[in-house]
């Protein structure tokens, strides 16, 4: 009935199920072996109740603790070969642009702002997030992934 099954990057099993619906986000993380369960209801469709369970948990359990994300600076250039038009399937389509010194994006109708963690992997400030640019062997970026927390696989339009 939608629960994903998997493991933190620590190795703790944990059980997890989000949705949202008109306005609204819920979210509920169990970790069975930890004796504990978080969950977070939000009245703001584009809240990011995932990431909010994962980090109570985590302060109650530091080892199920998310990982933390860095973010670094990145030549101009190579944040401008990952602009543009970004399609899955007939389902989504992104574009990616370059806002001053950053790359952004429209999500749900929410504004992104993409921090980079290294050249090709960025992430959305409180949010569990993360967006990797994929290049061919001649350097030419062919897709993007989001990991929500499952893969999205974005092929670039233009």
């Amino acid at each position: 009935f939608g629960w994903r099954i998997a493991k933190t990057d620590s190795g703790h099993r944990v059980l997890e199920h989000g949705g949202a619906w008109q306005g609204f986000a819920s979210y509920i993380v169990r970790y069975p072996e930890d004796r504990l369960t978080v969950a977070v209801l939000c009245n703001r469709a584009g809240a990011s109740a995932s990431y909010i369970a994962r980090h109570i948990a985590g302060l109650y359990v530091p080892s199920i603790a998310p990982r933390l994300h860095t973010a670094i600076k990145l030549d101009p250039a190579i944040l401008s070969s990952y602009t543009g038009v970004y399609r899955l399937e007939d389902r989504l389509t992104i574009e990616v642009s370059l806002a001053g010194d950053r790359l952004e994006t429209m999500w749900l109708g929410e504004k992104i702002m993409l921090l980079p963690e290294s050249e090709a992997d960025f992430f959305q400030k409180d949010s569990d997030r993360t967006f990797r640019f994929v290049k061919d062997a001649d350097g030419k970026v062919t897709s993007l992934v989001i990991s929500v927390p499952e893969e999205l696989v974005l092929r670039k339009m233009r």
